[in-house]
């Protein structure tokens, strides 16, 4: 009694597999090698062919390497989707900093007029990037939609597969935010450290 065996790829559920000895129609035989001594095994396999099949050619090949094209559409698919996404995270950065910089030169003399009637740096701070916050939040339960809808599609093409958690979302979204503050804090720590008197004359 054996486990079912996958062999299909992830796409194709485990089934059931039963074993005949029939010596007429053998075509294939597997052999379990070591990495220390491999050149040696493999030479060791084609004299004894050949010694057992002088007619015939051998035409071998590694099994890890049959499993591993299975996966071969995957990772490209993988490695297209993340230089994709790494270059909308950068375009997306570019645009903040873009924004955070025109926010900046824009709200000036109402920095300098909140810090006049005693605001601190911090609440500065913290009030730029909550404005800046809200529509990274807004575009993330736009986007939640329509991943989980990609996702749930994709995850059904395979045999076995995880559910998305909603954890992965809320990851997600907390790591948007975050290169959001990370982008536009310059700007920000920038405006709310300025002396009121020079945000007063900006003109």
């Amino acid at each position: 009694m054996i486990d079912d065996i996958k062999m299909g790829g992830p796409k194709y559920p485990s089934t059931g597999t039963v074993y005949f000895d029939v010596p007429q129609r053998l075509s294939k035989f597997s052999v379990r090698v070591r990495a220390e001594h491999l050149d040696e095994t493999l030479a060791f396999i084609d004299k004894t062919w050949s010694a057992f099949a002088p007619g015939f050619a051998i035409r071998r090949y590694f099994l890890a390497d049959e499993f591993n094209k299975q996966f071969e559409a995957d990772d490209r698919q993988g490695t297209v989707f993340a230089v994709f996404v790494g270059i909308a995270i950068f375009i997306a950065c570019l645009g903040l900093f873009g924004l955070a910089a025109f926010t900046a030169e824009r709200r000036t003399k109402e920095i300098g007029i909140r810090k006049t009637f005693g605001a601190k740096s911090r609440q500065i701070v913290v009030l730029l990037l909550w404005q800046f916050s809200i529509p990274v939040l807004i575009a993330n339960f736009i986007a939640w939609p329509c991943a989980y809808y990609y996702l749930h599609g994709w995850l059904e093409g395979y045999a076995d597969r995880i559910f998305l958690n909603p954890l992965y979302f809320l990851g997600a979204g907390a790591a948007a935010l975050m290169i959001a503050w990370a982008t536009v804090y310059a700007h920000a720590y920038r405006m709310a450290r300025a002396n009121p008197i020079n945000a007063l004359r900006h003109e």
